[in-house]
């Protein structure tokens, strides 16, 4: 079984190679995790495990001006929570590239608002 905060590192450096991919910049990118958010902005890789994600994902960032990781409490993103649960029942990957899904639609309305 993969450690959470190897997914969690993974699901961050996935991000950033998305919103390159896309030629988005700049971007900011959220984590619930605390630990990925703090090794990736302090620049200090860690254990073998996370280490080199954790590394390529701080290469990517000091080669990207004005893209950086935030920590968001895990209440705190309730569009990805809602979405995440979206894509367990669909029992497939989905990526929503300038669409807002319906299921999270008044979500992000509202959290624009604010």
């Amino acid at each position: 079984m993969v450690p959470p905060l190897v997914v969690e590192a993974m699901a961050v450096q996935w991000g950033i190679q998305m919103a390159v991919s896309e030629g988005i910049r700049p971007f900011l990118v959220e984590s619930n995790s605390l630990q990925v958010a703090n090794l990736a902005n302090n620049g200090v890789p860690s254990s073998a495990d996370v280490g080199p994600i954790t590394s390529d994902i701080i290469d990517s960032l000091e080669s990207l001006p004005r893209c950086s990781i935030s920590h968001v409490s895990g209440g705190g993103n309730l569009a990805a929570h809602v979405l995440a649960k979206e894509v367990l029942l669909a029992e497939r990957d989905s990526v929503w590239v300038d669409f807002c899904p319906p299921c999270v639609e008044r979500i992000v309305l509202a959290d624009g608002s604010s």
